[in-house]
């Protein structure tokens, strides 16, 4: 017995030395040194009304040779190969689709410029499609179409991340000696499969039940008016406090990757410096009465065809939702667009008063936005205030865009204006892009914008703007350095990716979902939910940041309610600062009264049918009829994302293998049948 184990025990051990002559390491060892899962985020696919955006629908299991762009033309055999490009390769990488069979974006190196946007960004939605004006000055990738969307690409396309683009990298420049020398070469195989592959459009997807609509929520609050129920219905409108819309966005358009959508400057820039303007107006003495109520509106997917600000406005005009309801019927004085803030510094030798520098760009001339042009040039002289112009009007050029150029499309007599840190040119070098970040902004000039906006709102509010003696009405209370502390503060929950929503901000406020990705992309919405209904697990954690900020600003100062976990008693209180994670002593938060809410940001014409099915109607309220529908194609799991890269034998090795691996086995056999043999004569003459 004891022989036989020795036995098979040597005949083991003879295998595995013939193995490792033939050069056959094991199996795990082998697939480890070879195989690795490439860590990156997938250009998906989008539809929408009419158009389909974005990246290849499916792509299964097809190895490609792994090369860098600029040896591509070393493909073996005129074969299309998986290429490599850097950021500053990206356009032309793009544009050479019918080459190659898919990008690999490495993005450690930040090119000069980069955007994903238009020329006119969203120009469909502009009073004239024929404007030739260029709001959008930096380098463009090709696949941007003529109405300033992301068309589509037949490849796919992965953005890399960083150790994974160092490898890739490496295994790349490896390939260009293995090419030489006729040996086995790194394949990357991408796997993308998008469950819309065969959609043509958003109607077509829905039916079907392969997509599901862009969506998410706004923020909605406004300041408390005296006795503004009265004076709201029951008076004539002469006597009926005016609205004043304080409009921003919350988050990003197309950029191409959707879970790496930044938006620093894009948006991000103005939500802050809209926040500290709304706390700082909390602040502010107390008057006998206000002439006028501030709505502050944080809107969702504007950057898909200004979805959140159309909802919002065809909501609040016909009453529909709980949130507006509360709002009573607008009566708009003004309208103020919240833009691109907090552009860098151009040097070391930059004006000062460029570098302090804001423009507001007006729907219209003349005596009926005085008021709105009187208190911003009242708010420009406040200590530490920006110094302010208006845009130079120029033929063809109008608003730049905006939300409020969406609602200008509707009602050409609308009154307001857009405040931006550009004149005639965004001037963002990577609008749309995942460079747009915290380094594209900067935070002294957003804290003056902010300064600028509060006091701005302070003597609309007031009833000083329009008045004659300004003299005895002073600014608000905002010292740079405590103003620029609070814009840093959030800066770090919103623009930087390290810090996140774990920042002080957010922890004080609510629950953090720490799983939640940090991307300001809008999302899509599953099903339909009360949009007025906090529900903890059902909002994410920017619009709670919003929430619980906008409505601690318009919060009645005078009036403190009961402790709360979550939910008030009294009608008109909401829980502000409920932090469900705590410990009993610490999460419980304060019953407020307070005017904020949510609202559904999503194409009216969208209507959740029952299963997490979706439908396309006709809204005969709805006054934008070229609404463009968005919609996300669903895909299965990560796996149908996934790129794998490993060391591809040519069918000569693979040959080779094959055969040297069946000489092994043979000769395993040959060698232990011998050895048995031996063995058994062996015991026969003993």
């Amino acid at each position: 017995m004891a022989d036989s184990k020795v036995l098979r025990l040597a005949m083991a051990v003879l295998a595995t030395l013939l193995a490792h002559a033939c050069g056959f390491p094991n199996v795990p060892k082998m697939r480890a040194r070879t195989v690795r899962h490439v860590g990156s985020r997938a250009c998906v696919r989008w539809l929408s009304r009419n158009h389909v955006h974005g990246c290849v629908a499916r792509v299964h299991g097809a190895p490609n040779v792994l090369l860098r762009f600029q040896d591509r033309r070393m493909c073996p055999d005129g074969a299309k190969c998986a290429v490599l490009a850097t950021c500053d390769e990206a356009k032309d990488a793009l544009e050479a689709s019918a080459d190659v069979a898919g990008v690999l974006l490495d993005a450690r190196a930040r090119p000069a410029s980069l955007s994903f946007v238009g020329k006119h960004p969203q120009m469909q939605f502009e009073a004239s499609e024929d404007q030739k004006h260029v709001w959008n000055d930096a380098e463009q990738i090709a696949l941007v179409d003529d109405r300033g969307y992301l068309g589509h690409l037949d490849i796919p396309v992965y953005l890399l991340q960083e150790r994974d683009a160092q490898t890739l990298t490496e295994r790349a420049i490896e390939n260009m000696e293995r090419i030489q020398n006729n040996d086995a070469m790194y394949a990357i195989d991408m796997n993308l499969d998008m469950k819309a592959a065969n959609d043509p459009h958003s109607i077509a997807c829905l039916r079907h039940g392969t997509c599901l609509p862009l969506g998410g929520y706004s923020v909605v609050a406004a300041t408390q008016s005296n006795s503004k129920q009265e004076q709201r219905v029951g008076k004539s409108e002469k006597d009926a406090v005016e609205d004043v819309v304080v409009m921003f966005s919350i988050d990003g358009g197309f950029g191409m990757f959707r879970d790496n959508v930044t938006a620093a400057r894009e948006a991000m820039a103005g939500m802050i410096a809209t926040l500290v303007a709304a706390e700082a107006l909390a602040q502010a003495p107390k008057v006998v009465q206000h002439t006028r109520r501030i709505v502050f509106a944080g809107m969702a997917g504007d950057g898909f065809g200004y979805m959140g600000t159309r909802r919002f406005w065809t909501d609040w005009n016909a009453g529909r939702g709980s949130t507006v309801q509360r709002l009573g019927a607008p009566n708009i004085s003004y309208v103020i667009n919240v833009g691109s803030l907090g552009k860098p510094k151009s040097g070391a030798q930059e004006d000062q008063s460029e570098a302090h520098e804001l423009y507001f760009h007006p729907t219209t001339q003349g005596a009926s936005n005085e008021a709105l042009v009187q208190a911003l040039e009242w708010a420009s002289q406040a200590p530490e205030a920006p110094s302010l112009r208006q845009s130079a009007p120029k033929s063809g050029k109008g608003l730049p865009p905006s939300s409020l150029q969406a609602l200008v499309d509707v009602d050409p007599n609308l009154v307001g204006m857009v405040l931006t840190d550009f004149d005639s040119a965004i001037g963002n070098p990577y609008l749309g892009g995942f460079y747009d970040n915290v380094q594209e902004v900067d935070l002294e000039r957003v804290a003056r914008s902010a300064i600028l906006l509060a006091n701005t709102l302070h003597a609309l509010h007031t009833g000083l703007a329009g008045s004659q003696n300004t003299s005895h009405v002073e600014y608000l209370q905002m010292p740079l350095s405590r103003t620029q502390e609070r814009i840093n503060d959030l800066a770090d929950c919103v623009m930087r990716p390290s810090v996140g929503f774990n920042c002080k901000a957010a922890r004080e406020l609510f629950l953090v979902n720490d799983h939640e990705l940090f991307s300001h992309y809008v999302g899509v919405l599953p099903s339909y939910r009360d949009e007025d209904t906090l529900e903890l697990g059902s909002k994410n954690n920017m619009q709670k940041l919003l929430w619980n900020i906008l409505g601690a600003a318009v919060a009645d100062s005078d009036y403190v309610g009961e402790s709360c976990q979550g939910v008030c008693s009294s009608p008109g209180e909401v829980c502000l600062g409920y932090r469900s994670s705590m410990s009993a002593e610490d999460r419980v938060g304060t019953c407020k009264r307070a005017e904020v809410g949510y609202t559904v940001s999503l194409e009216p014409a969208f209507e959740y049918a029952q299963n997490n099915k979706w439908r396309v109607v006709a809204d005969p309220s709805d006054p934008y009829e070229r609404a463009p529908l968005f919609t996300e194609s669903y895909w299965g799991s990560e796996e149908d994302l996934r790129v794998l890269s490993f060391l591809a034998l040519t069918q000569k090795q693979s040959n080779l293998r094959l055969v040297a691996g069946t000489l092994a086995t043979g000769f395993s056999i040959i060698i232990a049948f011998a050895v048995r043999r031996l063995h058994d004569k062996r015991h026969k003459w003993h």
